[in-house]
């Protein structure tokens, strides 16, 4: 069941002309647990200035879920004056009950809320201990290491193709969340965000060795995957890579 808000924010901050554009900024809010919320959760999302932290956020807004469950929808709805074109936004997502705070984003989810670039997802991580009603509560547990670090993940298909006989095209993300690995003839290197199943990775930069054109062709579609990657999921010892869209973009073994 989804459950969704929409919010007509006041304007903070900066005086509202007549004539701004409205904007509408929608997204998902989920979490990896297999965890029911309870009925008397609630959502927030914030909306901050990264590049003046010391803001009030520009939007801060919440709302009851109440029977509703992973992944929430919401739609932020705003004037566009409100927005300093030259500014670095990010979102807060935290889910909160009377006791206090459930889940959120340890890493604020950068956005151009004028235009973002891809579908906003958030995935939040577990704070508090979610118990059911009249249950005790425990002392919440530290956040598992993510299954994709520290491992060297090799390529077995990219996209709908197999990756091409004697290459090896790696992937490795480090806890200090530098990537890197082999494209299948020249090594490459990228910083990399990771907010749960979210990833993101920055620029790659890779070494410049003389390769077949197949071979060529082939770190070409790599890196374009790369630079497209939205979420992950490990089971086992497979890893696969996916879209904005939820589609497969590579899959990998260690």
């Amino acid at each position: 069941m989804r459950f969704s808000i929409a919010v007509l924010a006041a304007t903070l901050l900066l005086a509202t002309p007549a004539v701004a554009a409205r904007i509408d900024l929608a997204g998902q809010v989920t979490y990896r647990e297999r965890i029911a919320l309870p009925d008397a959760a609630t959502l927030e999302i914030q909306l901050v200035d990264q590049t003046l932290p010391s803001l009030p956020p520009r939007l801060d807004v919440k709302a009851p879920i109440g029977h509703g469950q992973v992944p929430l929808n919401f739609t932020l709805n705003f004037d566009e004056a409100i927005i300093i074109p030259t500014h670095d936004y990010a979102l807060i997502a935290s889910i909160s009950v009377d006791s206090g705070l459930l889940f959120r984003n340890f890493q604020p989810y950068r956005v151009n809320p004028l235009a973002p670039e891809q579908p906003v997802l958030i995935v939040t991580n577990l704070v508090g201990q979610v118990v059911k009603p009249g249950a005790s509560s425990a002392e919440p547990a530290d956040p598992p290491h993510p299954a994709i670090l520290d491992s060297v993940w090799t390529a077995t298909t990219l996209g709908d193709a197999a990756i091409l006989p004697r290459t090896k095209v790696t992937l490795t993300i480090g806890a200090d969340m530098r990537a890197g690995g082999s494209g299948g003839c020249n090594s490459w290197f990228a910083p990399a965000e990771l907010d749960g199943e979210a990833l993101r990775f920055g620029p790659v930069t890779a070494t410049l060795k003389a390769c077949t054109q197949a071979v060529n062709q082939q770190e070409d579609a790599f890196r374009t995957a790369l630079a497209a990657v939205a979420t992950w999921q490990v089971d086992q010892d497979r890893l696969t890579l996916f879209g904005a869209d939820g589609q497969p973009l590579m899959v990998f073994e260690r």
